[in-house]
């Protein structure tokens, strides 16, 4: 009998082993954006249609800094929306900021916190069903961008803006191992598409570009 129960335990450990690790999604939820929006900007905006504005950013200067192609690709998303909501933007390393008749505005962008962290052991299956991965937690590390309007002629801080990026804010995909590992998860046929879409529409960039939307949303 105790080789009978010894070989139900092998069995048992074999087939625990080698059942299948769970595919589902895992979704990042940031806290909400903070918008203060002073009566000044509003006014200033009323005023000034279609404002000289400039981009200033340290975000390659800051600790745990970007890549000088990130920043680039950061700094370019924004202001392209910028262009498109009708501002005259001007280059961000020739135009004299200190001379008020080449700008109007400053749009400062920052990085305030590159290490916002983000855990959850929540997903949901193929199925829809929302359930709990219990051998472990998905970890992610989310990053908060300061924005400013300042009026140039003043130095006035006229709306401030905070947005918290993180990766997989929409649902990604990932594959849950009984061992505690958790790894993203991409079919073998999807990942030559799955490149070339990351190139045309980087996450960050798409961010940033809604992020400013909502700003000249609110500033107007």
């Amino acid at each position: 009998m105790k080789w009978l129960a010894f070989f139900f335990l092998v069995c048992s450990s074999f087939l625990l082993s080698c059942s299948p690790n769970a595919i589902g999604t895992i979704t990042f939820t940031p806290p909400e954006d903070e918008i203060i929006v002073r009566s000044t900007m509003k006014e200033f905006m009323a005023s000034h249609p279609s404002p000289k504005i400039v981009l200033r950013s340290t975000l390659d200067k800051e600790k745990l800094s970007f890549s000088e192609e990130e920043v680039s690709a950061i700094c370019n998303a924004i202001e392209k929306e910028l262009t498109k909501g009708d501002f005259q933007v001007k280059d961000r390393k020739t135009t004299n900021l200190k001379d008020s008749a080449t700008v109007d505005l400053i749009l400062d962008v920052v990085k305030k916190n590159a290490t916002v962290d983000y855990k959850t052991n929540v997903y949901t299956s193929k199925t829809k069903k929302e359930k709990v991965w219990k051998y472990g937690v998905v970890e992610a590390t989310g990053i908060l961008f300061e924005c400013k309007f300042i009026i140039a002629s003043t130095n006035d801080v006229a709306a401030i803006f905070e947005f918290n990026y993180v990766d997989c804010m929409n649902g990604c995909k990932y594959e849950l191992n009984q061992d505690g590992r958790a790894s993203k998860y991409q079919a073998k046929a999807d990942k030559k598409a799955k490149i070339n879409s990351l190139q045309k529409n980087n996450p960050m960039e798409i961010f940033m570009r809604e992020s400013t939307k909502k700003m000249l949303a609110n500033i107007r």
